[in-house]
């Protein structure tokens, strides 16, 4: 059984579009005597099909090549690049730790200044607590020598009036 030729004027991949139609089951993989059932240039392509093939079956065919895109299929990176590609993501993954460490560290050394003034004003009130404490103490001793001498006057006052003597 000799397969029919189809032959359409278009740029075309040919492995590539001799992909899409197998995938499609559109095309056998290869002919009776064994050859390829995809031919062709850049230009053009030939397509063998069997001489049993529907109206239905040629239409899906025209509108496969129609719709191909000639674009070569990209290669698989090389497993060098896969290595590099991931070496290189970590490598800015460390950079960007480091920027986070060196950030989060700045944050630290504005705390722990923000701690030391705490601590200085702290020793300041400190301070301050301690000299109005000495102060209270100060006036607490004052009034008390006020009072007793309050006393002392209270005494001598009442000294006089019993009719004893400033003196006594």
């Amino acid at each position: 059984m000799n397969y029919l030729p189809i032959c359409i004027q278009k740029p075309v991949n040919l492995s590539k579009l001799a992909d899409e139609l197998l995938a499609q089951n559109l095309i056998q993989p290869l002919q009776p005597n064994g050859t390829s059932t995809v031919y062709g240039t850049e230009e053009s392509v030939t397509i063998y099909v069997y001489p049993g093939i529907t109206q239905e079956e040629l239409d899906a065919i025209g509108e496969e090549v129609e719709s191909h895109d000639p674009t070569p299929v990209p290669e698989p990176p090389s497993e060098i690049e896969v290595v590099g590609r991931q070496l290189v993501d970590k490598e800015l993954q460390i950079l960007e730790l480091q920027g986070q460490n060196q950030l989060l560290g700045q944050q630290v050394v504005g705390l722990e200044l923000q701690n030391l003034e705490l601590q200085n004003q702290n020793t300041m009130l400190g301070g301050q607590v301690v000299g109005l404490e000495l102060s209270n103490l100060e006036l607490t001793l004052e009034n008390q020598m006020q009072e007793q001498q309050l006393v002392d006057m209270d005494l001598r006052l009442l000294n006089l009036e019993m009719g004893g003597t400033a003196s006594e």
